[in-house]
């Protein structure tokens, strides 16, 4: 059986209701105080050609969650990728295609680079076990140097 999942793209209708739970459910997780999102936040989520479906706005929010000090989401919560109108690398069929593992790299990547490469941090923005993405890091590592 094949579940079809649309790319949040096609229902921009949708974002503001699925935003607002994930607030609610990365809020509880983290345990932060953390009660909804500003209008002009929810404008930059409404205003982006997702290519992904409603996990990319999941993640998307999860880590603004994670990383923000306010009790409300802000416009400099959502990652700046998405203040521009299509994130780089992740667009149009014009650009350079990449493998799912070379997308996963390219986004751990980002994700260590907001957090200043605090491992822990970068781990609980990503929904992942600390020790995995040390392995992973050490997995492309290994391919860098025998590149």
């Amino acid at each position: 059986m094949t579940i079809n999942l649309p790319s949040l793209r096609e229902h921009p209708e949708d974002i503001p209701l699925l935003a607002n739970h994930f607030i609610k459910k990365s809020s509880q997780r983290s345990k932060k105080a953390v009660s909804g999102i500003s209008k002009e936040a929810m404008e930059v989520l409404i205003r982006y050609h997702w290519p992904g479906n409603i996990r990319q706005l999941e993640n998307v929010i999860e880590r603004a969650v994670a990383l923000t000090t306010n009790t409300v989401l802000l416009p400099s919560d959502i990652s700046e990728d998405l203040h521009q109108e299509e994130a780089a690398g992740f667009s149009t069929p014009s650009k350079t295609l990449f493998t799912l593992e070379e997308m996963k790299r390219q986004y751990i990547e980002q994700i260590l680079e907001q957090t200043s490469g605090n491992q822990s941090k970068a781990a609980e923005v990503l929904g992942i076990n600390r020790k995995t993405l040390a392995r992973l890091s050490k997995r492309w590592e290994h391919k860098d140097e025998s590149s």
